[in-house]
């Protein structure tokens, strides 16, 4: 029986240590991504971000009800 919670353990920690390991790994890369989208939006120019928004707003179908 102690072997058997033994063998749990060990493959329950060694689960948490491999997933704490990836996101120390990843995390980083992933904020650099979000910071540089971050960047790169605010030094878009108006008639660009103008464009974008349109675009977005072409997305919508507005229904009107009267």
């Amino acid at each position: 029986m102690m072997n058997k919670n033994r063998k749990i353990f060990t493959s329950k920690a060694l689960i948490g240590g491999s997933l704490g390991l990836a996101l120390a790994v990843f995390t980083p890369s992933i904020l650099a991504q979000e910071v540089k989208q971050a960047i790169d939006a605010n030094q878009e120019t108006p008639k660009a971000r103008d464009a974008r928004v349109k675009e977005r707003e072409a997305e919508f179908e507005v229904i009107e009800v009267q």
